[in-house]
């Protein structure tokens, strides 16, 4: 479900970025869904960074279609739990000169809990969006990564599921 809802609305939001025909607008679309690209698929982040780079001098439209054809191919498989554990990890990089080691080790042991399935990705967001907004680091909290659709869509009374009370 959270892979349908991040497709619907990332390809949502390109749309409106390619009829922008605006470079600018494409840099900061691609800056602003970089962790979400990482975790889907590293190697086409870097081939998308690649055409935002435009070193052929290429025109917009061309860009843009290049920029499309690779884009929506990025999310034709869900995340790995590998990729999604290293934006976490880059992510806590952010802060990793702020934080002392009881918190990075909390954290730490957080990644080996999700890495085990024994808690949700959402646990390791939450403290890592924290820590976000702690430190006002702007870029983190721009990324689409940790906001891919509006919450509304999930919260737990729309997931056919009764709220325990």
């Amino acid at each position: 479900r959270e892979h349908f809802l991040t497709k619907l609305f990332v390809f949502a939001n390109f749309r409106k970025i390619k009829d922008t025909l605006s470079l600018n607008e494409l840099i900061k679309f691609h800056s602003t869904n970089k962790f979400l690209l990482m975790s889907y698929n590293q190697s086409r982040l870097n081939k998308l960074g690649n055409i935002v780079a435009n070193r052929e001098k290429l025109k917009i439209d061309e860009i843009l279609n290049n920029y499309e054809d690779e884009f929506y191919s990025v999310f034709s498989r869900m995340p790995s739990k590998g990729n999604i554990i290293n934006v976490l990890q880059h992510g806590m990089g952010y802060f990793s000169k702020k934080l002392n080691s009881k918190e990075k080790r909390f954290y730490i042991d957080l990644i080996d809990s999700y890495k085990n399935s024994k808690i949700p990705l959402s646990a390791l967001n939450s403290v890592l969006f924290s820590w976000i907004i702690k430190y006002e680091e702007k870029y983190l909290q721009d990324q689409s990564f940790f906001h891919p659709f509006p919450n509304e869509i999930t919260l737990l009374s729309n997931s056919g599921r009764e709220i325990i009370r």
